[in-house]
């Protein structure tokens, strides 16, 4: 009877790693396929949203992004691209997320919420548009403690456009 229990111990956790290392022999660090083209042009971001200078920052950071991620050449015309990505901000919020503990009139974390509309068109022969209008959005906040300077506005908002622009690479490149 032990030698049975004994058996049965030793045979269910071979069974149990057997099953676990085979589960995870497929999977695959990173994005899982390719996108369906190889060169895209990033037009210029537009802006509805009431974010100061958001544009120059917001172009830059999207570029960079597609840029540092290699998956696809940014050329610079949508003629010399198989597809166009189009972002178009539509909303700017900042918030006071938490407050002196001194001065509650006071804030002394903000948070800035930055939202916007995604277009990816397939340029090439009887192209489509890939996806249209598709929300995006990401949030950022600042802290600060020194009482004597206040905190620079660009500084959460190029936190907030930076993610933003990692969200746009994922939602255009990781969805095939």
């Amino acid at each position: 009877m032990r030698y049975t229990f004994s058996f049965l111990c030793r045979a269910g956790s071979v069974g149990f790693l057997l099953l676990f290392f085979s589960s995870c022999g497929g999977y695959k660090l990173g994005p899982v396929g390719d996108p369906p083209f190889k060169t895209l042009y990033v037009e210029a971001v537009t802006n509805d949203s009431f974010a100061p200078q958001a544009v120059p920052l917001a172009s830059s950071a999207l570029r960079e992004a597609f840029l540092s991620d290699g998956r696809v050449k940014l050329v610079d015309s949508s003629a010399a691209a198989e597809a166009t990505f189009i972002l178009h901000l539509t909303g700017y919020r900042r918030e006071a997320a938490s407050y002196d503990s001194d001065d509650t009139a006071k804030a002394n974390a903000f948070e800035i919420t930055l939202e916007g509309q995604a277009t990816l068109n397939d340029n090439r022969k009887g192209g489509s548009t890939l996806f249209k209008d598709r929300p995006i959005r990401s949030v950022a906040r600042l802290a600060w403690r020194d009482d004597t300077v206040s905190p620079d506005g660009r500084q959460p908002l190029a936190a907030a456009i930076s993610s933003l622009s990692r969200e746009a690479v994922s939602m255009t490149l990781d969805s095939w």
